[in-house]
């Protein structure tokens, strides 16, 4: 806080907490943009940041996609081919 030239304490230079309302010589901003004092903090949790996912490795030297798929009909074989 501030302490003016006569030795008295400025109140107005006080910050007022987000979270609980109190006044404080100094705030934090907080990771959802509040500005609270220190008893009412709360980091970041860890769930809010994405997980690392590595290179997924080299490509196979001569690869080639899968052949469409090839559906027989129902008159397309006869009793005669089994």
């Amino acid at each position: 806080m501030y302490t003016g030239p006569s030795g008295d304490v400025d109140k107005s230079s006080a910050y007022i907490c987000d979270r609980c309302g109190f006044r404080y010589p100094r705030l934090r901003r907080e990771w959802t943009g509040a500005m609270v004092c220190d008893a009412d903090y709360d980091p970041v949790p860890p769930d809010h940041h994405p997980p690392y996912v590595g290179p997924e490795g080299m490509p196979r030297k001569d690869a080639r996609p899968y052949p469409p798929d090839y559906f027989v009909s129902d008159n397309e074989i006869t009793p005669e081919d089994l």
